[in-house]
Parts: structure tokens; sequence; C-alpha cells
């Protein structure tokens, strides 16, 4: 059963390494992927729930629950070099 056209899919040449197109499955998936892999980038970048509670926990004693504390800098750090999908043009296709 093939898929209906993703809303993002652009109709570039998408071909496997031997040279065939891929079919309608593949396309979603791969359209899907580009919009959603912030998502998975940001993932991989934050740091395990026990070091971001500790982090939490030391700007709450040390009164910094604001931007200055390092709870706070390490979100932003991680949202900054992954940025949301805005629903404009696709991210870079993945190396």
């Amino acid at each position: 059963m093939a898929l209906p056209k993703h809303p993002k899919d652009d109709d570039r040449e998408l071909k496997h390494e031997d040279g065939t197109d891929f079919d309608s499955e593949l396309r979603w998936v791969h359209f899907d992927y580009l919009v959603n892999k912030y998502k998975m980038e940001r993932q991989n970048k934050y740091e395990q729930l026990g070091e971001q509670l500790d982090k939490l926990w030391h700007d709450i004693d040390e009164g910094k629950l604001d931007k200055t504390g390092s709870f706070y800098a390490h979100v932003k750090s991680v949202k900054d070099t992954d940025p949301k999908y805005d629903g404009g043009a696709l991210p870079a296709e993945p190396q």
C-alpha cells in the first residue's frame, strides 16, 4: 500500500546507493525524519535526568531560578544548538 505524499515532500530526487528510487513509504519516512530530527539530536545532548535534577537543586539552593542558573544554561545551550523545526525550509540532508 502506497502512503500519501508527506506534506513536506518537495519532490527532490532520492535514490538508494544502487541508483533505484525511494518508494513512497521510504520517502515518507525520510521527510518525517528531516522534520523531527531536532528531537533526536536534543535527546542525545541533554544530560541524564539525575544530572539535570542536581543542577536544578543547586540552582534552587543558590537562589538562581532564573537565566543565571546552570540548569537554564544547559537547556538553553541544547535548544540553541538544535533549534525546533519551524515549518519553513527543511533541515539539511543527513550526511
